[in-house]
């Protein structure tokens, strides 16, 4: 079992196995009988942050970072990838990262196909391409100073979003096009001003921009082709303070939380034209990192309950709640759909994982007894 508070987990492709991350293992789970097949050591994650997980579409390989152990056996900042072989966990290969100065941010792992994988530094403006088959660094490619604040990864290269300073955001940003072997290229956000950005968000596909800045039209969706504006986020009372794209693009979440608490209220937007759909203010709430089912037509939302504690709602767009997945007193850390959205994986601080059928509300298994 894991030693650590559950952080997260996912589903295999076809649905039928399911894997729970902690700070220093990944286990692999049976999904109808939650019996575990495998156990994964070596990840690494930054102190309040998800650690670095990625299984490749296939469900084949998984990527996990390692740092580097000091002669008085402290770890240090992440230098490698560690490539696992999902039905043989004994079988791997170790892919050092030269020159990585600066921390690896938890999304900087990204399939590109064919069993490549791309890993970025945000800090250090670095980019590496290996390959996972070989077990072997390909490339790398810098690009200076600039901080990069999104990535998107296909065969052809990476589109990345980068900010023209270091430091915290409010920040003025940039798109690059970065492939092996040629020189990056820019593309400008066409502004009639410089604008100051909060966050921003590439699409799922890497073609449109989502900001958020201060400004009266906070939410702006751009082209990443030419940098032109596309789309204005209908304008609300109170701005959210994170926007998202859903996992195909069509919707825009939003979310404001008070400063120090663990729910807020949530906003939800059609891309395509900016209208509002959705907006839930009671009871407080707040949604996981990855919320939405493949097909973007339903969603998962935490509440806080007074009296209950929390509880996990599936709501499908823009009606109302179509049930709620029991309730806990233990806060929800993250939620999962698989990819065919028939099966949901919640996991929570009380260490545990539990397994539901998104068509009927259904329980199917619990992994309990987490150390």
């Amino acid at each position: 079992p894991h030693r650590q508070s559950v952080a997260g987990g996912f589903f295999s492709p076809d649905g039928s196995r399911f894997f729970t991350i902690s700070a220093r293992t990944v286990f692999l789970w049976n999904t109808e009988i939650a019996s575990q097949i495998a156990q994964f050591e070596g990840t690494w994650h930054r102190k309040g942050h998800r650690p670095t997980v990625r299984l490749d579409p296939r469900g084949r390989r998984l990527v996990t970072l390692l740092p580097r152990r000091k002669a008085d056996r402290r770890l240090t900042m992440p230098e490698f990838t560690q490539v696992w072989d999902v039905e043989n966990p004994r079988m791997g290969v170790t892919i050092r990262l030269p020159n990585l100065r600066g921390k690896l941010r938890d999304e900087a792992l990204i399939f590109t196909g064919g069993g490549t994988v791309t890993a970025y530094s945000p800090f250090g403006g670095r980019i590496w391409f290996t390959d996972n088959d070989r077990g072997c660094l390909l490339d790398s490619i810098r690009l200076g100073q600039q901080f990069i604040v999104d990535a998107f990864a296909d065969r052809k290269g990476y589109r990345l979003l980068v900010s023209k300073k270091k430091g915290r955001p409010p920040y003025s940003i940039a798109i690059v096009e970065a492939t092996r072997g040629k020189e990056p290229a820019v593309v400008e956000l066409q502004s009639e001003d410089e604008l100051q950005v909060k966050s921003a968000r590439l699409s799922p596909d890497g073609k449109r921009l989502l900001t958020l800045s201060n400004r009266e039209d906070f939410g702006i969706i751009w082209s990443t082709e030419d940098g032109q504006p596309l789309v204005s986020l209908e304008k609300t009372e109170v701005h959210p303070s994170r926007l998202v794209f859903t996992r195909g693009g069509s919707l825009v979440l939003g979310e404001r939380k008070p400063a120090g608490a663990p729910v807020g209220m949530v906003w939800l937007w059609d891309a395509s034209d900016g209208s509002l759909l959705f907006h839930q203010v009671d009871p407080p709430s707040r949604f996981p990192g990855q919320p939405f089912n493949r097909a973007g037509d339903r969603f998962v939302l935490f509440e806080r309950a007074i009296e209950s504690g929390w509880r996990a709602i599936i709501r499908g767009h823009p009606a109302g709640p179509e049930f709620a997945l029991g309730e806990q007193s233990a806060a929800f850390e993250d939620a999962r759909f698989s990819a065919d959205g028939k099966r949901l994986v919640l996991t929570s601080q009380d260490r545990t994982g539990h397994v539901w059928d998104t068509s009927r509300g259904a329980h199917i298994s619990v992994i309990e007894g987490f150390e």
